[in-house]
């Protein structure tokens, strides 16, 4: 028999607003789980800050039906780590420290990018390991937390992506394919299924299958797929 662990302790800098949030998601987790009927938790859900109460509105029948989203199980809604709040600085913003053992990592980066905007945007690491070696239960990983979304990396993922690059030939496309045009007079656009030919930065990023399928736009005869360069080590 062999126990598991997923642990992180990171320091992230919040609006003294948005850290009144996080601690009344606390307090909201210990109401859940102590309501003895669903009557409680309405009255439980008004004592909340308005701060809370604009993050996480009500739903008609289910005060903290927006609340319970941020979780995977919401029957069981806890934030799975400690939480400390440093005294605010001149500027209003206070550092808020996460960490634990059994870290909740989605809920927590769900809470961030749901009540935390100021803290945007964000990221924080995460590693995984067991008190046995056992094969396969050691790695890690990071939520990445913009306005846009959370975003996981996984070390497998990093570790999958570094051995394809290695082998395979740069013209293979291995992070995908654009599709340029070539204007005499401007240069290369890249196509988008939005604006058409624009900036690379919009450009939309094909898989092999997918090129090979689409219907390349009427542009004259200047079109060519481009693989993507490799992602930087």
């Amino acid at each position: 028999m062999a126990n598991t662990y997923v642990k992180a302790a990171f320091a992230i800098s919040m609006s003294q607003s948005d850290a009144s949030i996080i601690r009344d998601a606390e307090v909201a987790c210990d109401a859940i789980q102590t309501a003895c009927e669903n009557s409680d938790l309405a009255p439980a859900y008004a004592r909340l800050g308005f701060p809370f109460r604009v993050a996480f509105p009500a739903r008609e029948g289910d005060p903290f039906g927006a609340f319970f989203e941020i979780f995977d199980d919401p029957a069981y809604p806890t934030l799975d780590c400690d939480i400390e709040y440093g005294v605010p600085d001149a500027m209003g913003r206070c550092v808020v420290t996460f960490s634990g053992d059994q870290f909740g990592v989605e809920q927590i980066a769900m809470l961030l990018f749901t009540a935390c905007k100021s803290a945007l945007p964000c990221a924080f690491e995460y590693a995984y390991d067991c008190d046995s070696l056992r094969l396969g239960e050691f790695g890690g990983g990071a939520a990445v937390i913009t306005t846009y979304g959370v975003t996981h990396c996984a070390t497998a993922r990093l570790i999958h992506d570094a051995l394809s690059a290695a082998t395979t030939e740069p013209d293979d496309g291995d992070d995908g394919f654009v599709l340029a045009h070539r204007d005499t007079e401007h240069g290369l656009s890249f196509w988008n299924d939005a604006s058409g030919y624009d900036r690379l930065a919009l450009a939309r990023v094909f898989t092999e299958e997918e090129a090979g399928s689409f219907v390349r736009p009427v542009q004259g005869d200047h079109t060519e797929w481009l693989a993507m360069p490799r992602r930087l080590a």
